[in-house]
C-alpha cells in the first residue's frame, strides 16, 4: 500500500501553528497581567485617597490617565489575539485541507462558535467595567472637591474625561474587530 504523500512544508506549517498558538497564549497572559496591575494601581490610589494618611481624592485624577494606557494595551493585545486565532483557523486550516490532513482545531470548532460570540461581548463588558468604572468614579468623586475652584484641576478633569472617552473607543474598536473576524471565520467555514 502506498503512503499518502504529504507536502514537505507540512512541518513548517505545523511549527508556525505552534508558534502562533504560543504567542496567542502569551498575549492572553500579558493582557490579564495588565488588568491585574491596573486593579492594584486602583487599590493603591484608593488607599492613598481614603487611607489614614489621606492625601485626598485629587490623587484619583491619575486613574483616567492610567486607564487610558491600560485600555490601549488591552485593546492591542485583544485584537492581536483575534488575528492569531484567525491565522491558525483560516490560513493553516486551508494548508492542512489542501494536503488532505484533517486536524480538529479549536478555533474552527462548533464548540468555540457557540461560546466565543457571547464570550467576546462578555470580555468587552468586563474590560470596560474594570478599566472605566474606577476612572469614571474618580471624576465623580472630584466634582464636589476643588476641581471647579482650581483651574489646573479643572483642566486635568476635562483631559481625564476625554481620555475616558478615548479609552472606551479603543476597547470598543477591539471588540468590534474581534467580533468581525470571528464572524468572518464561521461565515467562510459555512461557505466551504
Amino acid at each position: 500500500m502506498g503512503e499518502q504523500k504529504i507536502d514537505p512544508s507540512y512541518e513548517t506549517a505545523r511549527t508556525h501553528y505552534l508558534s502562533a498558538r504560543t504567542e496567542l497564549v502569551e498575549r492572553i497572559k500579558l493582557r490579564e497581567h495588565i488588568l491585574l496591575f491596573y486593579i492594584g494601581a486602583v487599590g493603591t490610589a484608593l488607599g492613598l485617597a481614603f487611607g489614614k494618611v489621606g492625601i485626598g481624592v485629587e490623587i484619583l485624577l491619575a486613574l483616567p490617565i492610567v486607564s487610558f494606557s491600560v485600555a490601549i494595551l488591552v485593546a492591542q493585545h485583544n485584537s492581536f489575539i483575534g488575528y492569531l486565532g484567525q491565522f491558525c483557523a483560516e490560513e493553516l486550516e486551508d494548508f492542512y485541507t489542501k494536503n488532505n490532513i484533517h486536524v480538529p482545531q479549536w478555533d474552527n470548532s462548533n464548540s468555540n462558535k457557540e461560546f466565543d460570540e457571547i464570550a467576546i461581548l462578555m470580555r468587552m463588558i468586563g474590560h470596560c467595567a474594570i478599566i472605566l468604572i474606577p476612572a469614571i468614579a474618580s471624576l465623580i468623586l472630584n466634582i464636589n472637591c476643588n476641581v471647579f475652584s482650581s483651574s489646573r484641576l479643572l483642566v486635568v478633569w476635562i483631559v481625564d474625561s476625554i481620555l475616558i472617552i478615548i479609552s472606551y473607543l479603543f476597547l470598543f474598536m477591539s471588540y468590534k474587530q474581534r467580533k468581525e473576524t470571528f464572524m468572518q471565520r464561521f461565515v467562510k467555514k459555512k461557505c466551504k
